[in-house]
């Protein structure tokens, strides 16, 4: 029986070589990708406009306005749902940003996690379908 590519990538890694390859190189890379998904993420909040684009969003901001502003609450929200299927296909972190950037038909919005978690309730968006 051969081995899968996945079993062979799995061996190198239980190896010594494999072993100390990833402790010279992975504090690099882990980094270098967290400043990379970081950047992409400021690009995408950017791109949807930079707040919570539900008209009846109460979040009221320090100037007065209202819709969330605040980056550490906005997430990106499939307008049509839909969202647990890319999931499944594995579009999540920098691939799903990567695809909100090149997006042209509007199929992405943001909203405020409040506003995010209402639309999934009233719209039975479940993870679990």
């Amino acid at each position: 029986m051969t081995k899968s590519r996945s079993d062979v990538g799995k061996d190198y890694y239980r190896s010594p070589k494999g072993q100390e390859n990833h402790r010279k190189h992975y504090p690099n890379n882990r980094e270098k990708s967290k400043q990379i998904r970081r950047r992409r993420r400021v690009e995408v909040v950017t791109k949807l406009g930079g707040k919570c684009s539900n008209p009846a969003c109460q979040w009221l901001n320090a100037d007065g306005s209202r819709g969330c502003t605040d980056a550490r609450c906005l997430q990106v929200d499939h307008v049509l749902g839909g969202g647990n299927q890319e999931r499944k296909q594995g579009l999540i972190g920098y691939k799903l940003y990567k695809d909100v950037l090149t997006d042209e038909t509007g199929k992405y919005q943001l909203l405020c996690a409040n506003c995010n978690w209402i639309k999934k309730t009233t719209n039975h968006e479940n993870w679990f379908d």
